[in-house]
C-alpha cells in the first residue's frame, strides 16, 4: 500500500473516531448508533465496518483516546529539580483540573454506563486513568528514589496510582453526581497540597 493510500485511511479512521467521541459524549452509547457515526462523520456504514467491528469496539478506541488527553495535560514533570514536592503538587493540580472538566466528567459518567451493562467493573471501562499516565508517575517515583531524594520499597506503579486517587479525593465525584459543582481553584491548591505532604512524609523524607 501506497503512503498517500495509507495516510487517506488514517484520515477516514481519525475522521470516524472524532465523529464518535462527540456522539457517545453527547448522546450516551445507547443514544449512539452507527447510523448516526456514519452521518457525523460523512462515511458509509461500510466503511466504518472497515475499521471497527461494532459499536462497542469504536467506544473502546474514543475511551483510549479520551483518556490520553488527560495524559497530554498533565504530562508534565522535571526529572532533574529535587523539588519534588512541588513538582508533585503541580503534577497533581493539573491532573485534578482535567478530570473536572465536563468533557472527561462525561467519560467518566460513559464507562460506568458500559462497566454496569458489561457486569464487569475491571474490563476495559472500568480505568480513570490512562496506563501511559500511571507509568510516567511511576517513572518519576523511581527516579526520585535512585537519586536518593525519597526511600521506598513499594511498586512505583501502585504509588502512583494510590498519589491519583488520593487527588481525586471526592472532588471527582461529586462533579460526576452534580454538574454544578465548581470548586474554586483555590480549594483544589490547597486540597492537592494537602495530599502531597501527605504522600511525601510516607515516603519517609519531605522535600528538603
Amino acid at each position: 500500500m501506497s503512503g498517500g493510500a495509507q495516510a487517506r485511511k488514517a484520515r477516514t479512521r481519525e475522521r470516524i473516531l472524532s465523529a464518535a467521541i462527540d456522539l457517545f459524549l453527547e448522546n450516551g452509547f445507547h443514544g449512539t448508533n452507527i447510523d448516526s457515526v456514519a452521518s457525523r462523520s460523512h462515511s458509509s456504514k461500510q466503511t466504518i465496518y472497515k475499521y471497527y467491528d461494532d459499536k462497542e469496539e469504536i467506544l473502546e478506541h474514543a475511551i483510549t483516546r479520551l483518556r490520553e488527553e488527560i495524559s497530554e495535560e498533565t504530562l508534565k514533570l522535571n526529572f532533574d529539580s529535587d523539588a519534588f514536592e512541588t513538582e508533585l503538587t503541580e503534577f497533581g493540580l493539573r491532573y485534578l483540573s482535567a478530570i473536572l472538566k465536563e468533557r472527561q466528567v462525561q467519560t467518566f459518567r460513559l464507562c460506568v454506563e458500559m462497566a454496569r451493562r458489561s457486569g464487569s467493573p475491571s474490563g476495559p471501562f472500568g480505568k480513570v486513568d490512562s496506563e501511559k499516565l500511571h507509568a510516567v508517575l511511576g517513572d518519576y517515583i523511581r527516579h526520585l528514589s535512585a537519586k536518593g531524594l525519597i526511600d521506598h520499597d513499594d511498586d512505583a506503579e501502585f504509588m502512583a496510582q494510590a498519589f491519583l486517587g488520593m487527588v481525586r479525593g471526592n472532588y471527582h465525584f461529586f462533579k460526576t453526581v452534580d454538574a454544578e459543582y465548581a470548586p474554586t481553584r483555590r480549594e483544589l491548591r490547597a486540597h492537592v497540597t494537602q495530599v502531597t505532604r501527605l504522600f511525601c512524609a510516607a515516603l519517609n523524607r519531605g522535600a528538603a
